[in-house]
C-alpha cells in the first residue's frame, strides 16, 4: 500500500461522518496495546482558539528542547498537517506505516474517518517516542475520539455557539460537552467564560475535585507572533498549561520571547500585501466577531475599504456571521467551496442582501485571479474557503 491508497481507503469512511461514542476507540486502543496510555498529553477543547493555543504551547515546549507531537484538525492544504512532530508533517511513509498498523488490528470496528486519524496519530507518536503530545478535540469533548487519554493537563478555551446540532442549543449544554475532557486526576487550565458556561465548568471541577485555574489574558506588552488581541488569551492558556504540565519548573516557561515566533496558518494571515488580502478561518459567529474587532484596527489600510469573500458550511449560522461582518464591509463576494457541506453561494448572497449589503456570487478561483482592490479583501467563513482560495492558481 502507498500513501494515495491509504488516503483513498480513509475517504471511504466519509470525512464528515460523526458517530458519537467512545466504544470503537476503546476497543481499537485495546487491540493496539493502548498507545494512548503511553503518551504524555495536553488535551485541548473549546469552541475557538484551540489550534492557536496549541501553536503557542508548541513554541514554548520546543524552546525547552522537548520533542512535541501535535494533533489538530481540520487541515488547510494537506491531511498530513494534522499529525506533526516539532512542526514537521508526518511523512507519507510514516503515515502508511501507522495506517497499516491500525488497519491490521482494527479494520472490522467500523471506525469513522476522525477515529482512524486519531489512532494513526497515537501509533505514530508512540513509535517516535515524542516527549509530549498536544491533542486537539475534533468536536465537543465528551464523545470525541481523542477523549481516551488521561492528560497531564486539560485545557478549555473560549466556549460559544457552534455545532449545536451535536452539542446542544444552549451554552450550558455546549459547555457540558466540552467539559467531558476533564479528568479527576488531571489539573485544568480554563479561559474566562460567559457566566452560563462558567457555571457548568465550576460544577464539573467541584464534582471531580480538580485543581483548576482560570487564566486571564497576557499583558499587551508581550509580543506575540499571532495577530489579534484575542490571541493574548490563547497565549496565556498555553503558558499556564505548559507550566502545570511540568514535573519540575523550567526557565523556558517564562521565556515569552518565543511566543513572538509562533505561526499558525489561516489565522489573521496576510497572504498578499499588494493588493492587501487577509485570510482568516473564522467559521462561527464568535469567530466573525473577533475578526471584525481586528479589522476595525486596520481601517487606515487599503483606503479604509473592506470587501469580504465569504464561503460558509451549511451547518453554520451563516446569517449570524453576515450580520457581524456587515459592521466592517458593504461588499460581499459569495462563494461555495467544493465540498458537500458547503452552503450554496446563492444562499449566502440572500443572507447578505437581507442585511442590505451588496452580494456578488463568484468563485474562489475567479477572485484569486481577478482581485485588484480597491481596499482589503478578507477571505473567511470556513477552513475550506480559505484553503480553496489559497490553493487557487
Amino acid at each position: 500500500m502507498n500513501y494515495i491508497d491509504a488516503i483513498a481507503a480513509l475517504d471511504q469512511c466519509g470525512q464528515h461522518t460523526i458517530n458519537p461514542g467512545l466504544e470503537r476507540m476503546q476497543a481499537a486502543c485495546e487491540r493496539l496495546g493502548h498507545p494512548e496510555q503511553l503518551l504524555k498529553c495536553i488535551h485541548v477543547a473549546g469552541t475557538n482558539g484551540k489550534g492557536s493555543t496549541i501553536a503557542f504551547m508548541e513554541s514554548l515546549l520546543k524552546a525547552n528542547g522537548s520533542t512535541v507531537g501535535r494533533y489538530t484538525s481540520p487541515h488547510l492544504h494537506d491531511l498530513r498537517e494534522r499529525i506533526c512532530t516539532n512542526g514537521q508533517w508526518i511523512s507519507e511513509s510514516d503515515f502508511v506505516h501507522a495506517y497499516t498498523v491500525v488497519s491490521n488490528a482494527c479494520a472490522d470496528l467500523g471506525l469513522s474517518y476522525f477515529e482512524w486519524l486519531t489512532l494513526i496519530a497515537f501509533v505514530h507518536f508512540h513509535k517516535h517516542s515524542v516527549d509530549i503530545v498536544l491533542l486537539e478535540t475534533g468536536l465537543g469533548g465528551r464523545w470525541d475520539a481523542t477523549n481516551v487519554v488521561t492528560p497531564l493537563v486539560s485545557v478549555i478555551t473560549s466556549i460559544d455557539y457552534d455545532h449545536q446540532r451535536y452539542l446542544g442549543e444552549t451554552l450550558k449544554q455546549i459547555a457540558a460537552e466540552k467539559c467531558g475532557i476533564l479528568k479527576k486526576d488531571a489539573p485544568a487550565v480554563i479561559a474566562p467564560q460567559n457566566s452560563e458556561a462558567m457555571d457548568v465548568i465550576q460544577h464539573v471541577i467541584a464534582e471531580l475535585e480538580i485543581h483548576a485555574q482560570v487564566v486571564p489574558p497576557l499583558s499587551s506588552e508581550i509580543a506575540l507572533g499571532l495577530k489579534g488581541d484575542y490571541q493574548r488569551q490563547n497565549a496565556a492558556l498555553a503558558v499556564a498549561a505548559v507550566r502545570v504540565s511540568r514535573e519540575q519548573p523550567s526557565k523556558s516557561d517564562d521565556d515569552f520571547d518565543v511566543l513572538a515566533t509562533t505561526r499558525w496558518p489561516g489565522r489573521l494571515e496576510w497572504t498578499s500585501q499588494d493588493p492587501p488580502i487577509l485570510c482568516d478561518v473564522a467559521h462561527n459567529v464568535a469567530g466573525a466577531k473577533t475578526l471584525c474587532e481586528y479589522i476595525k484596527t486596520l481601517q487606515h489600510c487599503g483606503n479604509g475599504e473592506v470587501a469580504i469573500l465569504l464561503g460558509v458550511m451549511s451547518d453554520k449560522d451563516a446569517l449570524g456571521m453576515v450580520r457581524e461582518l456587515s459592521a466592517i464591509a458593504n461588499r460581499f463576494y459569495c462563494v461555495s467551496p467544493n465540498i458537500s457541506r458547503a452552503l450554496p453561494a446563492e444562499q449566502v448572497a440572500k443572507f447578505v442582501r437581507a442585511c442590505d449589503k451588496t452580494a456578488i456570487v463568484t468563485t474562489n478561483a475567479d477572485m484569486k485571479r481577478t482581485w485588484k482592490g480597491p481596499g482589503i479583501l478578507v477571505v473567511t467563513g470556513s477552513f475550506y474557503t480559505v484553503a480553496e482560495f489559497c490553493a487557487a492558481l
